[in-house]
């Protein structure tokens, strides 16, 4: 029979692993939204850029970026909007249907700042912050930063670092996010992958 203390304590923690849970999936389902939008951004641009390969779509995207960050400021709505394409479509390039830690840990970087997980999260209060900082390790650092802080770019200098990214300390938003980009991507793919073949129906 539980104690008094024990039943407490069971109950935090089915309540943090709430948290974790609902963060998860409102994650997940912030990027399945937003996936659409890069892959229409990418098949525009290789409309647009026929002989242009993955590398040379990649170097469009980062000065598209970076003259975001010039026009409209590291901190606007339309530098975040444009920082979340620009990972997303960076994915694209490199192949969307691959998976690895490092770009679930890209994804859900760029993804807290333009989402509404933040909020749901930090009214949990301390303990949920605590817990994601432990298990969702970036997840928890940022919207902890965010939560508490008005400004977005402290928050994207300290997830810089948790990805791996050095030197972010003196450089701009869009340089981070570029370079954030290129750690957990890796190499841009030398060629576009080969077209499937269209399926025909046989003739009876």
């Amino acid at each position: 029979m539980k104690t008094g203390a024990g039943n407490v304590a069971a109950g935090a923690g089915r309540a943090k692993d709430f948290v974790v849970v609902k963060t998860r999936a409102g994650l997940d389902n912030a990027y399945a939204a937003k996936k659409p939008l890069a892959v229409e951004k990418l098949a525009r641009l290789r409309a647009e850029n026929k002989s242009a390969t993955p590398s040379q779509l990649m170097k469009l995207l980062e000065a598209e970026l970076s003259a975001t960050e010039a026009k409209s400021g590291a901190e606007s709505t339309v530098f975040t909007a444009a920082a979340s394409l620009f990972v997303f479509t960076a994915i694209e390039i490199h192949g969307g249907g691959v998976k690895t830690p490092a770009r679930q840990r890209l994804i859900d970087a760029i993804i807290i700042a333009d989402s509404k997980v933040t909020k749901n999260v930090a009214k949990y209060g301390g303990f949920a912050l605590s817990l994601l900082t432990k298990r969702l390790r970036i997840i928890g650092t940022a919207v902890a930063a965010i939560s508490s802080a008005r400004s977005k770019f402290p928050w994207l200098k300290q997830v810089a670092s948790i990805l791996g990214v050095e030197e972010a300390a003196k450089k701009g938003a869009a340089w981070i996010v570029i370079a954030a980009t290129r750690k957990s991507l890796g190499p841009v793919p030398e060629k576009w992958p080969a077209a499937k073949p269209t399926a025909t129906k046989g003739v009876k």
